[in-house]
């Protein structure tokens, strides 16, 4: 619950606003106001907004060193989404989930376990 941050898409609730803060209104979530930023590549790019509006109390880690074996990267698996019961709720590709498996299968066979992370 961080009110300097952009609100996320209004969805409804009982006020029109979102349910976060319809439960922050009603006094049943304490406001945690944003320690860590996480998302820039880099601690410069929140720099301003750190000083402006957080009073430089953002905790922003440094940005990773580029390599070619660490980053995002697309892999495109031509796979059909199946739905048990209909979308939007309970859609699975069996495809995809299968050639995930196997990526980190292969990454965790090559990796050294102590110099290595991997999130999914």
């Amino acid at each position: 619950g961080d009110d300097l941050q952009l609100p996320p898409r209004k969805t409804g609730g009982s006020s029109g606003r979102g349910l976060l803060d319809d439960a922050l209104d009603a006094g049943r979530l304490p406001l945690q106001p944003l320690e860590w930023h996480y998302r820039s590549g880099h601690p410069s790019l929140i720099a301003a907004s750190n000083t402006l509006f957080y009073g430089g109390r953002l905790v922003a880690p440094a940005a990773a060193p580029r390599s070619t074996k660490s980053g995002v990267v697309l892999v495109v698996v031509d796979a059909p989404v199946e739905s048990a019961r209909g979308p939007p709720a309970g859609l699975v590709n069996r495809g995809q989930a299968a050639a995930i498996v196997r990526d980190v299968v292969d990454r965790v066979q090559k990796a050294d376990a102590m110099d290595a992370a991997l999130s999914i």
